[in-house]
């Protein structure tokens, strides 16, 4: 298996550390992004993230923990949706919906959920025979997925989902601080 597709797991799992608020599933180009975070454990690695850089003041740390809360990788994925669109051509989006819909997207999905970490995926897609390991590759060297995993690294995709981040602890301060969110407000930083 192609170290580089790992290396694109890895950059998807940075991608951003934002959250996102609960949704349905995702249309089109975002069942994509869901799928590559299910597989590469995005919403974990996230979430870590956001753990270890917890603040310690009490009140901004339940800002932190309430907005944490509201996760969900469909609503990200959705927000990326729009973009994402815009770069795949109609068959190329379709070609990568029928690829994550394939039975080499499944036996992708089962090598991550058996592997104990991010760090054990490798060696759990090494374990597949040749012929499953060639059909999970040829999936990551598809047009549709190299414009992906190029889109989610992009200064766009990181802003996209910086935004979304932000609306989170917004959307928590306007439920439980409406003084704080006027404030906020008032200074350009929650809509």
């Amino acid at each position: 298996m192609k170290r580089s597709m790992m290396a694109a797991g890895a950059a998807l799992l940075c991608l951003c550390g934002t959250l996102a608020a609960q949704t349905a599933a995702p249309p089109g180009a975002a069942k994509l992004v869901t799928y590559l975070f299910e597989v590469f454990r995005g919403d974990e690695a996230i979430l870590q993230s956001m753990r270890e850089q917890m603040p310690t003041d009490p009140t901004q740390r339940a800002m932190m923990e309430g907005s944490m809360a509201a996760f969900d990788v469909n609503a990200l994925a959705a927000r990326l949706d729009v973009p994402l669109s815009r770069l795949l051509t109609p068959q190329e989006s379709e070609h990568c919906l029928a690829l994550i819909a394939s039975d080499s997207a499944a036996d992708l999905v089962e090598a991550g959920r058996r592997a104990a970490t991010l760090d054990d995926l490798l060696p759990e897609l090494e374990r597949l025979p040749a012929p499953k390991k060639d059909a999970i590759a040829a999936m990551f060297e598809a047009p549709c997925f190299k414009k992906t995993l190029a889109y989610i690294n992009s200064a766009e995709a990181q802003q996209v989902s910086s935004d979304y981040g932000k609306s989170l602890v917004c959307d928590y301060l306007a439920k439980t601080d409406p003084e704080k969110s006027a404030l906020a407000k008032q200074h350009g930083l929650c809509p």
